[in-house]
């Protein structure tokens, strides 16, 4: 998953232009890449809860 993380970032800090063709400037890779930490939160804290929930019950 960190693997996937790092090769994404540098994707939008690299590239030149999004998939619609909207030129990319350091404001909109930020936040890109804020979007794409957040997600990174997300499936982190519900693998927590799964986790979690299996330790308990076992």
């Amino acid at each position: 998953m960190l693997l996937g993380f790092i090769s994404a970032a540098i994707v939008i800090l690299r590239r030149t232009t999004d998939g619609t063709g909207h030129v990319e400037t350091g404001a909109s890779r930020l936040v890109a890449l804020a979007v794409l930490g957040i997600a990174l939160l997300l499936i982190l804290a519900v693998e927590l809860i799964v986790w979690l929930v299996k330790r308990r019950h076992e």
